[in-house]
């Protein structure tokens, strides 16, 4: 769901699912389950969106997560047209603020979004622990994953053909932290 959401569908005239794409070029970092601490990166204006919205993260967490789970099918929805969304051959992951990419194909994936999308493994798990934030009152953390280095960051999908000039690969630093680990 996370590759579904991150997609760029701009250049898509008639994306068949409003879910696919939603989160394009959106900051977004992976939080625990225990945590109750705000993420110290946040703006004035996305606090008070927190605070608005619920008491603590994981209640806020725990109302977006029923709601999608209820509305499951609707992520899947069409997902047969997904190969003929994305024609170019390779998609990464890149981050627009670092103007960094992952290369599905270094973590042995198929550079194609429909492919790597549902693998849970691969340059997915490579996205997961640059998105983990922790502020180590959960417990159970992986020390080198605490603070991943994409945490909070604007991210999209997008072919690496479109990648801008000076984007840089670090599929095989963050495949090397995965190995050690």
């Amino acid at each position: 769901m996370l590759a579904l959401a991150l997609a760029d569908f701009t250049a898509v005239e008639d994306n068949p699912n409003s879910l696919w794409g939603s989160w394009s070029g959106d900051r977004v970092l992976l939080i625990g389950d225990y945590s109750d601490d705000s993420p110290d990166f946040l703006t004035e204006e996305e606090k008070l969106e927190l605070k608005t919205k619920a008491t603590t993260l994981p209640s806020l967490v725990g109302t977006e997560f029923r709601d999608l789970s209820q509305n499951l099918g609707e992520w899947f929805k069409n997902n047969g047209k997904l190969e003929e969304l994305f024609p170019a051959p390779i998609h990464v992951i890149v981050n627009l603020d670092k103007k960094e990419y992952l290369d599905p194909e270094v973590f042995g994936n198929d550079s194609s979004v429909e492919k790597f999308a549902l693998e849970k493994d691969g340059v997915m798990k490579a996205l997961y622990s640059c998105l983990f934030y922790s502020t180590g009152s959960g417990g159970g953390d992986i020390e080198g994953f605490k603070q991943g280095r994409w945490v909070g960051q604007r991210l999209s999908i997008v072919g690496k053909d479109t990648l801008s000039s000076g984007c840089r690969n670090i599929s095989h630093d963050v495949l090397e932290d995965l190995l050690e680990y």
